[in-house]
């Protein structure tokens, strides 16, 4: 199937233009990124007056670019067109219907070959990346093409919901139980103020040793917990040979924010009541380094004392998927594509781009620890990752970014390219610590 690009030009009622942004871009562009033939949808503000001399045009707020994948665009641009306003898909009374008559939406790239569009988008020609030959075996097999992902369900189908997230729950678990082993460590379920928390002891570990690492589970904010949620941590605490607390946070859909977020910041309160600040390192990959670096922020914000460090890992970092690599990477990630459906899901209405839920987006001048960033090359997050690095080399912090060469989200853990990884999250960790 080919590819095409579809824009839209809309504009807002006066004195309406943030409402009408925040629908367009938290409800009407997920609806429409869920029609059949629609891949992605990209939205631009813009002075389209000023950029292109149009002194009689009206002013436009917004453009909207479509990637569609299809035999022949005309049907599924029809369905965009018959679909938006109607009972199934109502517009904003913020909305100019005028405006968005007047740019019913045209067709401005297709075919193969490179070719820029009026914003500067580059139309890449299709074409085969190989998977490096100097990359160990294990590597080169977590860069394996894998199989199609299940769909979402409807927004509001609670039941569907977790039908979805049990079964990608149980595709998963069979493969950690091979790769942890099950009695390596010492494991205690316990109740941090009405958090679960999992509090994990490796082998060998001195009794002197105060150190924790306050670990915060991935799976896209709504995966990953329970039985899961342990095997990761404990996972963590072989691999960093330090004691772990693994968050059990609850989770959509029956959990959206802000409760996920609570449970972390219960369980560091909790573990404040053990350990000194200086003793603690929060951790998190993923979602959970989301919600690690969220939970950096309303802890300082709600004046709790700061960790000793942070680790966050290929960190969903921003929610509003902004940065380039959502682009240039996907497809290329072998094991991610685009969360924003389950990103709404999970906001459940709140501004996605607000730094509890975008910690991107985040005032580090008012603090933060030291921090280390991990992140690969094939990464769909390595955008969320570099810019979280220089936002937070912008406010003085002393922040570390460790890129893995063609590692994808998934790093490459059991591989050398993952034991190297590890050695700098364990050499980071005693600095951190040793600097109390």
């Amino acid at each position: 199937m080919a590819r095409f690009h579809y824009t839209i030009l809309s504009r807002a009622v006066a004195g309406r233009e943030e409402e009408f942004v925040a629908w367009y871009r938290d409800q009407h562009m997920a609806d429409v990124c869920r029609m059949p033939g629609v891949v992605s949808g990209r939205l631009y503000r813009m002075d389209f007056q000023r950029v292109y001399n149009l002194d009689d045009a009206p002013q436009w707020t917004l453009m909207t670019v479509y990637e569609l994948e299809c035999d022949d665009p005309e049907p599924v641009i029809n369905h965009i067109r018959d679909t938006s306003g109607s009972e199934v898909m109502p517009a904003c009374e913020a909305l100019n219907k005028a405006g968005m008559i007047q740019a019913a939406g045209h067709l401005i790239a297709s075919g193969e070959g490179t070719a820029g569009i009026a914003d500067g988008t580059v139309r890449v020609p299709a074409r085969d990346v190989p998977i490096p030959a100097f990359l160990s075996d294990v590597a080169k097999a977590y860069l394996m093409p894998q199989g199609g992902s299940l769909p979402y369900p409807a927004m509001d189908d609670k039941a569907g919901w977790r039908a979805y997230v049990e079964a990608v729950d149980q595709n998963v678990l069979p493969m950690l139980r091979m790769m942890i082993p099950q009695a390596a460590a010492e494991v205690e379920e316990r109740d941090a103020d009405g958090a679960r928390v999992y509090e994990i002891v490796p082998p060998g570990l001195s009794p002197d040793d105060r150190g924790v690492i306050l670990e915060i589970h991935g799976g896209g904010l709504i995966m990953c917990g329970g039985e899961l949620c342990r095997l990761m941590g404990t996972g963590a605490a072989l691999r960093l040979q330090k004691r772990v607390w693994s968050v059990d946070y609850r989770m959509p859909p029956d959990h959206p924010y802000p409760t996920p977020l609570d449970d972390c910041l219960a369980a560091y309160r909790a573990l404040l009541r053990e350990r000194e600040p200086h003793e603690i390192i929060i951790s998190g990959g993923s979602a959970g380094g989301n919600l690690a670096a969220a939970l950096i922020l309303r802890a300082r914000d709600e004046g709790l004392p700061l960790p000793a460090g942070a680790i966050l890992a290929t960190p969903e970092a921003d929610l509003t998927e902004s940065g380039d690599s959502f682009n240039t990477n996907n497809g290329v990630d072998p094991g991610l594509r685009s969360l924003m459906t389950v990103n709404l899901l999970y906001a459940d209405g709140h501004d996605l781009a607000h730094p509890y839920l975008s910690p991107l987006f985040g005032d580090f001048t008012k603090g933060f620890p030291r921090t280390l960033l991990t992140t690969g090359t094939r990464d769909l997050y390595l955008s969320n990752t570099v810019r979280m690095h220089r936002a937070l080399r912008a406010a003085d912090i002393p922040a570390e970014l460790h890129v893995t060469e063609a590692g994808p989200h998934t790093g490459f853990p059991g591989g050398p390219e993952g034991a190297e990884i590890d050695r700098e999250l364990r050499r980071f960790i005693a600095e951190a610590l040793g600097a109390g």
